[in-house]
């Protein structure tokens, strides 16, 4: 399934999710760094976690990892950077009812079977993040402004977001000042 990536740090409902299975891509990448982050942020906020990171291996290397730990009552953070590989068999039928699985993605194509599957499935999420659209600057506005309990005037609004950079951590530290 489809999320936005500027719906990761306005709404904080990650928790519904039947699997916490994350595939971030996009050539944006410190947009991807921040949603990794909030990921991060959110479901070590419900739950003590162990992030485990894993750069430039196979996803089903996790099967290793795992396999001791399945009835372990300690939840696992596992974050895959830049995979060589990534079983999605092994992604859609594995529980993983201990762990969260958040794979960065710098190098993806939109029309690579793995970002097509992720898109595609009910369960598991899917964020591309791309330099930010006006829309997307309008969003993070409005809820960086609500957030802090300020107002803006109108003028002063639609010059923020006019001469506001697109690339995100640009743009939040413009915001932040």
């Amino acid at each position: 399934m489809k999320i936005s990536p500027e719906k990761i740090i306005i709404n904080n409902n990650i928790q519904k999710l039947k699997k916490k299975i994350f595939l971030i891509s996009g050539n944006e990448e410190t947009y991807i760094k921040k949603i990794q982050e909030e990921l991060i942020h959110r479901i070590k906020k419900s739950k003590e976690a162990t992030i485990v990171k894993k750069l430039n291996v196979s996803v089903d290397s996790l099967a290793a990892d795992s396999s001791g730990d399945l009835f372990s009552s300690n939840y696992k953070i596992y974050i895959f950077e830049n995979p060589k590989e990534i079983d999605l068999e092994f992604l859609e039928k594995t529980d993983h009812m201990n762990s969260a699985i958040i794979i960065s993605h710098t190098s993806l194509k939109t029309s690579s079977k793995t970002k097509r599957f992720f898109d595609a499935h009910k369960d598991l999420v899917s964020i591309s993040c791309y330099k930010l659209l006006r829309e997307n600057k309008s969003n993070l506005i409005s809820f960086f402004l609500q957030k802090n309990d300020l107002e803006l005037s109108r003028d002063c609004f639609w010059y923020l977001l006019e001469n506001s950079s697109d690339y995100y951590q640009i743009f939040e530290n413009e915001i932040n000042k």
